[in-house]
């Protein structure tokens, strides 16, 4: 489990003060549409076709692939 990579991946995507204990399992994930939302206004500045940083938006695909995947079911 990648416990510091759920850690970083919601730091990442502006969920700083969320915790998540135990990471798995634990309650206080954030909502899909909240990751999802998240997610659009970083990737607008972000994106390497409206001058954002390439190495900066990808850290920003992988920290919602990592949320995406870790997430359980019906958090």
């Amino acid at each position: 489990m990648q416990t510091k990579g759920i850690a970083s991946a919601l730091r990442i995507l502006g969920f700083a003060d969320v915790t998540i204990h135990p990471p798995r399992f634990g309650r206080g994930w954030p909502s899909e549409d909240s990751i999802q939302k998240a997610y659009r206004e970083r990737a607008k500045r972000l994106h390497p076709d409206v001058g954002g940083d390439a190495h900066e938006f990808r850290k920003l695909q992988w920290a919602v692939e990592v949320l995406r995947r870790y997430r359980p079911p019906g958090h």
